[in-house]
């Protein structure tokens, strides 16, 4: 199929299905999602899979009117809404979620939060653990002054692991990149 025939078909395909002349139970909309994808869709008696570049090549050197009158500057924006249109009606037809599913969710990332959390918990724990026995060891007389020491202990514990108790998850790793230094 000649590029120009297949590009042609495409956008005829398009208009059919906006118009309702196609039936849409056998297009899945995810080949839709974008026009990469689109442009690799193959549909027997329609259109062969191309490059998106080289659909984009192509529009570039068309005529703006060879598709038709259109309100878009150029064909590829014409193309590129007519793709978005179609996808939206199958979407609104098919009820495809949108949001994550239960199967999307990154699970890897769930557990490094989860271990990540525990490690805070084990190490608040062990730091309080280790103020107290300290003051338990030092031994005071006054008990005005391990009062004094406890709320102190308590105090650096909450400000440094305040956020073991918050609801909200801890936020992912920061990225970390090599910055310039040195002398000038």
């Amino acid at each position: 199929m000649r590029k120009a025939d297949n590009i042609s078909k495409r956008i005829q395909w398009l208009k059919a299905m906006l118009a309702d002349k196609i039936a849409t139970a056998d297009v899945d909309p995810v080949h839709l999602k974008n026009a990469k994808e689109f442009c690799g869709m193959a549909l027997d008696g329609y259109f062969v899979a191309i490059s998106y570049n080289t659909v984009k090549a192509y529009f570039s050197n068309s005529p703006r009117d060879e598709f038709g009158s259109h309100p878009y500057p150029n064909n590829l924006e014409y193309f590129l809404e007519l793709r978005r249109q179609v996808y939206e009606c199958l979407v609104e037809i098919n009820h495809v979620p949108t949001q994550k599913t239960i199967e999307d969710v990154d699970w890897k990332r769930m557990y490094r939060n989860a271990l990540w959390q525990s490690n805070l918990c084990s190490t608040a724990y062990l730091a309080l653990r280790r103020e107290l026995q300290a003051i338990l060891i030092a031994g005071a007389e006054d008990s005005k002054l391990d009062y004094r020491k406890l709320k102190k202990v308590v105090a650096r514990s909450e400000s440094t692991y305040m956020k073991i108790i918050s609801q909200d998850p801890e936020p992912g790793t920061l990225e970390l990149t090599i910055i310039a230094g040195g002398k000038k």
